[in-house]
C-alpha cells in the first residue's frame, strides 16, 4: 500500500491529472528551480501552494491541447535529412540580452541580418520578449515569407516555450519548429553524445545552470553546421560560446548594445573588443549609451575611458 501511495503522489506521472506527464529538470530526478516556482512545489514535487499548482497544471494542459497540431517538436536525431531545414550556409544563430534593448535599432540590425543571405534563424529557446533579442525572430519572419526559425530548447522547458511563443507560432504556421535537448547535469546527455562536454573545461566560474545553457548554444551550433552568429549584446555565457567557437570558422557579429544598466561582469562586447579578428566583428556607434555595454573601462570609447582614468584616484 505504501508503494502504491507513493506512486499516486507523483502527480507529474499521472496521465489523468497531466496528460503527457512532465520531464523533471533538476538533478537526481527532482524539479528544477523554475519548475518549483511555476507549479508551487518543492524539489521532490510535493505541492506547497495549491492555488498556484492548480493554475499551472491547467495552463500547461490547455497550451498543450491548443498547440498539438501547430508546432512540430523534434529531437536532434530527427534533424538528419529533414528537408525543412536548409543547408548550413543559409542558417544563422541569434543571441543577445534577454531584455532592455533599444528598439530604435531594430531596423538597422534586421537589415544587417537579411543582408547576410540567411534563410533560417536559430536561437536557444529563450522566451519571447519584446525588448530582448528574441524580438528579432518575428521581425525576421515578417520580412520574407520564405524565412524560417528553429529553436533549441531544454526538454523540460518545452511547455514554457509553447506558452510564450504561441501567438507567434500561430501567426507563422509551419515556419517555427523546436528541437528539444536532454542536457541535465551531470550526464549532459545530448552534449556528451556529440562530444561537446569537453568544452566545459573552459567555462570555469559559470554556475551549473549557466553551463547547461552554454552547452545548448554550442550543440545547436554544431548540429546545424552554421558559421554565422549575430548577437544583440550578450553576457558571459555568450562570451564563453564565442571563445569556444573561435577556432572553428564561426563568424560573430556582436552589437555593442546595452540592456538598461551598468555591467558588473565582462560581457560579450568586452570579449569582442579584446579579441579582434577576421571572424569577430564588433558593431559600435549604434547605441547612444554604448559604453554601458562594456564592464571594462579600457574597452569603452576613448574619451570615456580617459575621463574615467582621470576621475580614478591614484
Amino acid at each position: 500500500m505504501a508503494v502504491q501511495a507513493a506512486v499516486q503522489a507523483k502527480w507529474w506521472l499521472d496521465e489523468e491529472q497531466l496528460p503527457g506527464g512532465l520531464i523533471l529538470g533538476g538533478a537526481d530526478d527532482s524539479f528544477s528551480e523554475g519548475q518549483q516556482d511555476k507549479f508551487g512545489v518543492n524539489a521532490s514535487g510535493k505541492v506547497q501552494d495549491e492555488a498556484k499548482f492548480k493554475t499551472a497544471v491547467e495552463k500547461v494542459k490547455a497550451v498543450r491541447m491548443r498547440m498539438a497540431d501547430k508546432l512540430k517538436v523534434m529531437t536532434i536525431s530527427d534533424m538528419g535529412g529533414d528537408q525543412w531545414i536548409p543547408e548550413s550556409k543559409l542558417i544563422m544563430h541569434l543571441k543577445g540580452f534577454g531584455g532592455g534593448l533599444n528598439g530604435d535599432l531594430d531596423k538597422t540590425i534586421l537589415e544587417d541580418i537579411m543582408s547576410s543571405g540567411c534563410g533560417m534563424m536559430v536561437w536557444a529557446g529563450d522566451s519571447f520578449e519584446e525588448t530582448g533579442f528574441t524580438k528579432m525572430v518575428p521581425q525576421f519572419l515578417e520580412s520574407n515569407p520564405e524565412t524560417k526559425a528553429l529553436a533549441f530548447a531544454l526538454d523540460y522547458e518545452l511547455d514554457d516555450f509553447k506558452e510564450t511563443w504561441e501567438p507567434i507560432i500561430e501567426k507563422y504556421p509551419d515556419r517555427i519548429r523546436v528541437v528539444t535537448m536532454d542536457m541535465k547535469p551531470p550526464a549532459w546527455r545530448d552534449a556528451a553524445d556529440h562530444g561537446i562536454t569537453e568544452e566545459l573545461k573552459d567555462t570555469e566560474g559559470l554556475p551549473e545552470w549557466a553551463q547547461e545553457y552554454f552547452l545548448v548554444g554550442r550543440l545547436a551550433n554544431k548540429v546545424t553546421g552554421s558559421k554565422q552568429v549575430f548577437s544583440l549584446g550578450g553576457g558571459g555565457i555568450a562570451a564563453h560560446e564565442a571563445k569556444a567557437s573561435a577556432n572553428s570558422g564561426v563568424e560573430w557579429t556582436v552589437y555593442a548594445l546595452i540592456r538598461g544598466r551598468d555591467e558588473a561582469h565582462p560581457t560579450l562586447a568586452d570579449w569582442a573588443a579584446e579579441n579582434p579578428s577576421s571572424s569577430v566583428k564588433l558593431k559600435r556607434d549604434l547605441d547612444p549609451d554604448e559604453n554601458k555595454a562594456f564592464s571594462k573601462v579600457q574597452n569603452r570609447k576613448q574619451a570615456d575611458a580617459a575621463s574615467a582614468a582621470v576621475a580614478t584616484p591614484a
